[in-house]
């Protein structure tokens, strides 16, 4: 998988922002030159930004409000790692829509995980593409033609929420 990813890296052109990627997948932005690379990091529950630069710490940014420090339709690719986002799930699906003009890449290690990141993705209106490998799952979401509205955010707020809790209590109950 992570070949694939360094072949998709190597012809990417335009803004990139990466959140929680590993090392070796940064290190295929620093040959291509074509790229403004934004790397949103985990660090004590915060991410740090920092552009173009992969060693040198950023301000701390609330990964809650990517609308407030990225414009609409300012970023053309986003590769993410599903772990690092899975707490914030409801607050990233809205700010990436928002965000993202072009395509964005996502990893997984579940079907379940894929599965749900898909409904949550389609109900904007975006083109979802799953690519199995030996452990991992990349999609592939096609955001070009998605629609974000005002009202229906916060329709899909409440009802992430709502899942949210039930989760949370059938946790509780059979545990």
């Amino acid at each position: 998988m992570f070949n694939h990813l360094l072949s998709i890296i190597t012809e990417i052109k335009g803004n990139v922002l990466t959140i929680g990627i590993d090392d070796k997948l940064l290190k295929g932005f620093k040959n291509n030159d074509c790229v403004n690379v934004y790397t949103l990091n985990k660090y004590n529950n915060s991410f740090s930004k920092s552009k173009k630069r992969i060693s040198n710490k950023g301000k701390t940014i609330n990964i809650k409000r990517l609308k407030k420090y990225f414009k609409k339709n300012s970023l053309d690719y986003i590769i993410c790692d599903y772990n690092d986002v899975k707490d914030y799930l409801k607050y990233v699906v809205r700010d990436i829509v928002y965000t993202n003009s072009n395509t964005l890449y996502l990893y997984c290690t579940s079907l379940d995980d894929a599965d749900l990141i898909t409904k949550r993705f389609r109900r904007y209106g975006a083109v979802v593409d799953i690519k199995k490998f030996k452990q991992n799952y990349l999609l592939t979401i096609d955001n070009s033609n998605s629609k974000t509205n005002w009202i229906l955010n916060k329709i899909f707020y409440m009802s992430d929420t709502a899942y949210n809790i039930v989760e949370l209590i059938s946790a509780i109950l059979t545990s």
